[in-house]
């Protein structure tokens, strides 16, 4: 095992002798009641020991994909203090106390990853609130709107990204849509197709405030900038509910098990995707502040409580003997222990995805 702990690639471990490793446990075995748990990817190639009572509870239910982006991460050479957060997010706390009553307040530290689940759920969410403010007022006028470019076996994901922005810039110009539309969300979703060859399958999804898109005529106007690719969807939305439910599924959703589980298109996506908007607003809806932008969002609601320090932070002063400390850190375990209980009893970690086809 490597000084950090983390990983030992197999060929080192072959080179040292070590004795052959078991398969990787199928999902159906049971869980390990042993201390550490032996974990090979195949996709990485790297085997992890991992202390599964060490792992934050948030991060357990997709642990093996988690493996995977982490091991695109050292392939595609990502810096090392993003890999770090990655790998620690939500290993420490931040502690807040208010002044009056001593009330304990934890906020997990979180890396807010693009590809980190937990992170990309509660960032969708966060969008979605923010977006609500926009959405309330056009209940009416709302209407989902999905466009998609065809694509081919010889196309990387960038020339199809590009594809995909260029003919929507085009489309936003035309007559058609500028008199028709005043503004929306865009969200961006990129998958693996298995058809025609197998190739990247990028797509819009779009929240649009306006009157009604003629579907025959967006198909036409589509093709026409696309060159290819007439492959157009429009609903109007009925419910309110729907649109929030809309904006949280797609608002940051960079991985799909359609390619995190394979290597080579793993690696793709996560060098194409450094950068690029998966959510951007349009129109009249352009300049709504979205919480995905703010680094400081985990803390903003406490404003008027102390900040005590990270977990990590009053140990070594409880170690120290600092009996303030130790106070706030039996308060900080009391709260922890209940918000687990409770979690547990209404819902699972975020669970991994379904099986997807292994490397060929």
């Amino acid at each position: 095992m490597s000084a950090s702990g983390l990983a030992v690639s197999g060929e080192a471990a072959t080179a040292a002798g070590a004795e052959p490793l078991p398969p990787p446990p199928s999902p159906l075995d049971p869980l390990e009641t042993t201390s550490h748990r032996q974990h090979l990817s195949a996709d990485c190639g790297d085997i992890y020991w991992v202390n599964p009572d060490a792992v934050a509870w948030d991060h357990r239910g997709w642990h093996d994909d988690r493996m995977r982006i982490y091991g695109a991460m050292r392939r595609t050479q990502v810096s090392a203090s993003r890999i770090h957060a990655f790998m620690h997010c939500r290993d420490a706390h931040h502690v807040f106390r208010e002044p009056t009553t001593g009330e304990i307040e934890v906020r997990p530290e979180t890396c807010k990853d693009r590809f980190c689940l937990p992170c990309g759920q509660l960032r969708s969410r966060r969008i979605a609130q923010a977006l609500e403010v926009r959405m309330k007022p056009a209940a009416d006028r709302l209407m989902f709107i999905t466009l998609t470019v065809r694509g081919l076996p010889t196309d990387t994901l960038a020339e199809q990204i590009e594809k995909l922005k260029a003919a929507w810039r085009g489309l936003r110009k035309l007559p058609g849509w500028s008199n028709t539309v005043s503004g929306g969300a865009v969200m961006l979703e990129v998958k693996w197709s298995k058809t025609a060859g197998g190739h990247w399958h990028p797509h819009y999804h779009i929240i649009a405030e306006g009157r009604w898109v003629d579907r025959a005529w967006l198909k036409a106007a589509w093709y026409a900038l696309t060159g290819d690719s007439d492959q157009v969807d429009v609903q109007r939305i009925d419910e309110p509910g729907k649109a929030l439910s809309y904006v949280t599924k797609y608002a940051s959703k960079p991985m799909d098990t359609s390619f995190t589980r394979r290597r080579w298109l793993l690696d793709e996506a996560m060098r194409t995707l450094k950068g690029v908007r998966l959510c951007s607003l349009f129109g009249t809806w352009y300049g709504t502040p979205l919480k995905e932008e703010s680094e400081d969002d985990e803390t903003d609601v406490l404003t008027t409580w102390v900040y005590c320090g990270s977990t990590r932070d009053l140990e070594c002063r409880a170690e120290r003997g600092d009996g303030e400390a130790r106070n706030i850190l039996r308060g900080v375990e009391r709260q922890l222990a209940l918000r687990h209980a409770l979690t547990e009893r209404c819902r699972r970690p975020p669970p991994d995805s379904l099986p997807a086809d292994s490397d060929t």
